[in-house]
């Protein structure tokens, strides 16, 4: 497919592995996206599945995040599945977790620095241990104009060590 649509791509039109999402400012030039995208599945012979197509559409989710006029944004259900997963209890709950916020790393400023304790906490948690003593809390605060997490890092009931990340919209 990254072939196929290669002088388009970055212009007017988005691929990953067998999903396209064909993007215009105006309708006009929707359109005329629309009829350049339609020639070259016609000249290499592909067929699209109707019932997975969505047409003229503002704004929709593709693969797994939100994407409309303003740009990506990280996708409702992504940050309800961070908000309701518990505090980590081992090393396999704390890979889960992290595994849920690589997902939204693109929308989070220094993301690989804000989860070095996440890291650290899974070197130290050895094979199937439990974590380290100090506890990670995670909280989300989703707006229509950014995602905010901050980390908490307790490793005495009275200190805590606070960090704060946020990152506006990513545009295309």
């Amino acid at each position: 497919m990254t072939k196929i649509f290669k002088p388009l791509i970055g212009h007017s039109v988005e691929v990953y592995i067998d999903d396209i999402v064909v993007k215009s400012k105006t309708r006009e030039q929707h359109i005329l996206h629309l009829q350049e995208v339609f020639h070259l599945l016609r000249k290499y012979g592909m067929k699209l599945n109707p019932s997975k197509c969505a047409f003229g559409v503002s704004a929709g989710k593709f693969l797994g995040f939100m994407v409309s006029q303003r740009g990506i944004e990280v996708s409702p259900d992504q940050v309800k599945a961070v908000m309701e997963t518990p505090p980590p209890r081992n090393k396999k709950e704390l890979q889960r977790l992290t595994g849920k916020l690589v997902a939204l790393g693109r929308f989070i400023a220094r993301f690989t620095d804000e989860l070095r304790p996440f890291f650290l906490a899974i070197r130290k948690a050895g094979a199937h241990g439990p974590i380290p003593k100090e506890k990670l809390y995670m909280y989300l605060a989703v707006s229509e104009w950014a995602i905010s997490a901050v980390l908490f890092r307790c490793p005495h009931p009275r200190s805590r060590n606070l960090s704060t990340m946020s990152a506006g919209h990513w545009q295309t």
